[in-house]
């Protein structure tokens, strides 16, 4: 009777798990400290939610731009390459690039 119960707990498990997955990235995209102006990547006007979901992985730093006040340089946590340069918005002065 007790392998019956496991073999009945398979169907509700297995699709669980793409949602378990899918939440984790969810959470974390929402405690990201990026706006939802910050997370238009490809500046359309309209955050997608691929878009909302690649902000995890972004980090943030001041960047110079010639004559000017300076900008926000957009980096891959996982390897600190730049990702995007955006002169337009001007840095806060938070020490914390992950502001």
């Amino acid at each position: 009777m007790r392998l019956k119960r496991r073999w009945l707990a398979i169907p509700l498990i297995v699709p669980a798990l793409p949602l378990l997955w899918e939440g984790y990235f969810l959470a974390g995209a929402a405690l990201s400290p990026f706006s939802w102006r910050e997370r238009d990547w490809n500046d359309d006007g309209h955050t997608s939610y691929d878009e909302f979901r690649y902000g995890i992985d972004l980090g943030k730093q001041p960047a110079e731009c010639a004559p000017g006040p300076p900008g926000t340089e957009y980096f891959m946590l996982k390897d600190g390459l730049p990702y995007k340069v955006d002169c337009a918005r001007v840095w806060s002065g938070s020490p914390d690039p992950r502001w």
